[in-house]
């Protein structure tokens, strides 16, 4: 039996100790390293990485598995215009385009289901899969122009009819097969869909009277559960979902966010804001942040934080990351500004035009993606990527229409 004498546990001690040392010593490396990953973070915030020029008036991006960037654009082919959604990778690099086809209005803002089909509504639904192939698309029978899109956590897709000359129109549910599930018959001026946080669809659309109807249906059947009628023409903007599932609507006709119970729709409360509030944002605290002339941020039962005046005369969308910092444009002195939570100025960039109002987009790694162009000469417009610090904020409702997908959707993202 060999019994260790006092030499060998000496050279033991010595050993171990050598070793705690060294693992020490990468250790404090390690944090160090990570100091200063933070520090050049914090000093890159607000650079340019890259700009991908797919044409103009781009939509919202959304952001799909291995952190490529959709977009659609619109491009001037043959003295006509055209919509096209776009594929790019995360270094700026156009994998492919997808033509949707003429374009009358804008662009429309892809959606992507958890099944990672990719949803463009515009005219008709175009389902196509992440290859650029198209999967399959569908148009209504009636030869109503679809608009606008929700998709829920089982990939089902709410859209709208969006036709001037109809005085009925409808809510429409398809499978992810493009299979027609169910239709709703409403008025005239149907506007935004959005899912909330039990799963339950909310739209909005005008009466006779030209007041709007909120209403909530399940998802399931397309039964109506309740509706509740507000005075005056919200113009069917969109709709954001509160951390306690409260359904908050801006309405452009009397200048008001208003906040519904969503169990019953009663009015919880109304706040009075500047001129054409935009679709608000949710923060982690539950903190509303939208665009009406300056940028408000207001609490969950509807009293004023603060203010930031960023004297817009447009409502450009918002997006908010983990760190609670908001993004948005300035559309009168035509740049991109990252303001704290407490409302003081992060950073801005007048490199960076906000023509577009739409909502950013923000990566895993802090990469903000945002449809904008250029100001300097002979720049491109499409999509930017700028440097960040933090993520896409979870567990809320950061952006104009959930999160980096587009869903629409308080589950999905």
């Amino acid at each position: 039996m060999n019994i260790l004498n006092k030499h060998h546990i000496k050279v033991i001690f010595l050993v171990l100790s050598l070793s705690a040392f060294l693992l020490g010593c990468e250790k404090i490396e390690s944090f160090f390293d990570e100091e200063d990953s933070d520090e050049d973070n914090e000093s890159n915030a607000g650079t340019i990485q890259w700009v991908a020029e797919v044409g103009g008036e781009c939509s919202p991006p959304a952001i799909g598995d291995n952190g490529n960037i959709y977009v659609s654009s619109v491009k001037w082919i043959d003295n006509d215009t055209y919509t096209f959604l776009n594929k790019i990778s995360p270094e700026g690099d156009i994998i492919w385009e997808y033509e949707i086809g003429w374009s009358f209005s804008g662009s429309p803002r892809p959606i992507i289901a958890p099944n990672g089909t990719i949803y463009v509504v515009w005219g008709k639904i175009h389902a196509v899969n992440p290859d650029g192939n198209v999967a399959w698309t569908w148009k209504d029978p009636d030869e109503h122009n679809l608009a606008t899109g929700v998709v829920d956590e089982n990939s089902n897709v709410y859209v709208r009819h969006n036709e001037a000359d109809s005085y009925t129109r409808q809510i429409i549910s398809l499978d992810p097969e493009g299979n027609p599930r169910w239709n709703i018959d409403v008025n005239w001026g149907a506007g935004n869909l959005t899912i909330g946080k039990e799963g339950y669809l909310f739209f909005q659309y005008e009466n006779w009277d030209y007041n709007y109807i909120l209403s909530k249906v399940d998802t399931e059947s397309g039964a109506q559960q309740w509706s509740v009628e507000v005075e005056g023409s919200n113009n069917q903007g969109g709709m954001a979902v509160g951390t306690d599932g409260s359904i908050y609507v801006p309405d452009h006709s009397n200048n008001r966010i208003i906040a519904f119970d969503h169990t019953n729709g009663s009015v919880k409360w109304e706040y009075a804001c500047g001129d054409h509030p935009g679709i608000p944002s949710v923060g982690p605290g539950g903190t509303l942040h939208f665009s009406a002339g300056d940028l408000n941020a207001v609490s969950s039962d509807g009293t004023l934080l603060w203010e930031y005046d960023i004297k817009n005369g447009y409502t450009p969308e918002v997006a908010i990351d983990q760190d609670g910092t908001i993004y948005t444009g300035n559309w009168t002195d035509s740049k991109m500004v990252a303001i704290n939570q407490d409302g003081t100025l992060a950073w801005d960039n007048d490199s960076i035009s906000s023509g577009y109002h739409r909502s950013p987009a923000i990566s895993s790694d802090g990469t903000i993606y945002m449809a904008s162009s250029l100001n300097y000469e002979d720049s491109g417009n499409g999509i930017v990527a700028i440097n960040g610090k933090s993520s896409l904020a979870s567990g809320c409702w950061p952006r104009a229409y959930k999160g980096n997908r587009n869903s629409g959707c308080y589950a999905g993202h």
